[in-house]
C-alpha cells in the first residue's frame, strides 16, 4: 500500500494493530510516524505509552513483552521497532522469524506495533507476508515530480505563500526529488519572502541550492562550450559537497543520453512539447537539452558516452584513480573540435 493509506488512518483515527513502514522516502515516513504519535497518544501520558526499540539490540521476547504491557490512562500503547534485521535479506534466525510470525496474529487491541525500516525490505520473507496478512505494509516510495509539485503547493498554501505552476516546476527541477532537500530549500524561500505572498523566480535563483543533476547540467554545458576550467570548477564543487565520483559520472552519462535523444528528435522535426513527452521530462528541461545539443555533433555525443563507460570500467578494475580519471575525461571532452 502507498503512504496515503497511513495518512488516511491517522485522519480517521482508525489504527491497525500492526504496521510495517518501509521504502526510500524517509522524510514522509518520519512525518507519518510523528502524526501517528500526535493523534494516537494523549500528550500528558505520551512518555508512558510510547516506546522506541532498536531492532539490532532486542529479542523477539522483548517486543512481545512490550506489546503485552497495558497502556496507562489511554486506549493504546504505540511501540516502534526500528530496523529489525529479520526484515532484511539474509538476516535473522529462523526461530525468531517463526516466533514473530506467530505473534503477529496475537497482538492485543491495546497495542499498535510499528516496524520502522530504513529503505526497502525483503518481500520474500515469511515475516513480511505475515505482517501484510495481519496488518498493513506501508511503502514510502520516492515521490514523482508531479507529486512533489503538489506537496510544494500545499506547503506554500499553509504558509499563505504562492508560486506560479511554472516556478514550482522549475524549483523542483533545481532541488531534485529528495523531499528533505525540497523542504529545506522551501523553508529558505518562505523565510526570505517574509511579507511577500508570491515567491518569484529571481528569488529561487538567488537562494536555492541546486541538486546534483542540475549542477551536472551546468557541468555538461561548460564541456559543450569547451571550457575545461569552468567544468573542473563545478566538479570541485560537487566533490566538496560530498558527491561520489561514480554518482557524478553516472549523472554525466544520463545527461549526455538526454542530449542525444533531444538532438535526434530535433532532427526529425518534432516540437519541444513532443520531444519533452518522448523524453519523459518537463518541457523546459527538453528545451535546455535541445540548446545543449547544438554544442555537440552526434559523433561527439556517442564518443562521450563511450569514454564515460570506459572510465567506469577502468576505475572499478583499479587501472585508473577515480578523481584523476574524471578530470582527464572532462579535459579530453573539452579539447575535441567544436561542433559545427
Amino acid at each position: 500500500m502507498g503512504y496515503r493509506e497511513i495518512f488516511n488512518d491517522i485522519s480517521n483515527k482508525k489504527f491497525n494493530k500492526l504496521y510495517l513502514f518501509c521504502g526510500e522516502e524517509e522524510f514522509v515516513k518520519e512525518e507519518a510516524l510523528n502524526r501517528m504519535i500526535d493523534t494516537m497518544l494523549r500528550p500528558d501520558f505520551r512518555d508512558l505509552n510510547y516506546g522506541v526499540m532498536d531492532g539490532n539490540d532486542i529479542s523477539i521476547d522483548d517486543i512481545i513483552n512490550a506489546c503485552e504491557t497495558l497502556p496507562f490512562m489511554d486506549e493504546k500503547r504505540l511501540l516502534v521497532v526500528k530496523d529489525l534485521p529479520l526484515f532484511y535479506a539474509g538476516k535473522g534466525q529462523q526461530s525468531d522469524m517463526e516466533k514473530l510470525k506467530k505473534y503477529t496474529a496475537d497482538i492485543p487491541d491495546t497495542s499498535c506495533l510499528v516496524f520502522y525500516m530504513r529503505g526497502d525490505v525483503d518481500k520474500r520473507k515469511a515475516v513480511y507476508r505475515a505482517v501484510k496478512k495481519m496488518g498493513k505494509v506501508i511503502s514510502f516510495d520516492r515521490l514523482k515530480d508531479y507529486e512533489i509539485e503538489t506537496w510544494v503547493q500545499g506547503r506554500l498554501k499553509k504558509q499563505r505563500k504562492s508560486m506560479s505552476a511554472d516556478d514550482i516546476r522549475y524549483f523542483v527541477y533545481l532541488v531534485g526529488t529528495n523531499l528533505q532537500d525540497v523542504d529545506n530549500e522551501l523553508n529558505k524561500l518562505i523565510s526570505y519572502a517574509d511579507n511577500d505572498t508570491v515567491i518569484k523566480r529571481p528569488v529561487i535563483d538567488k537562494l536555492v541550492t541546486r541538486a546534483l543533476d542540475n549542477t551536472i547540467f551546468q557541468l555538461v554545458d561548460e564541456i559543450g562550450k569547451k571550457s575545461a576550467s569552468g567544468a573542473l570548477v563545478l566538479l570541485d564543487e560537487l566533490l566538496y559537497q560530498g558527491q561520489s565520483i561514480f554518482a557524478i559520472l553516472g549523472m554525466i552519462v544520463r545527461q549526455f543520453r538526454l542530449i542525444s535523444q533531444a538532438k535526434g528528435y530535433s532532427r526529425q522535426g518534432y516540437s519541444k512539447r513532443i520531444i519533452a513527452q518522448k523524453m519523459g521530462t518537463p518541457e523546459f528541461v527538453a528545451d535546455k537539452c535541445i540548446q545543449q545539443a547544438r554544442n555537440f555533433t552526434l559523433q561527439e555525443l556517442e564518443q562521450a558516452l563511450k569514454d564515460c563507460l570506459e572510465l567506469d570500467y577502468s576505475i572499478k578494475s583499479g587501472n585508473m584513480l577515480d578523481r584523476l580519471g574524471l578530470e582527464l575525461l572532462i579535459i579530453n571532452m573539452c579539447i575535441t573540435k567544436k561542433a559545427s
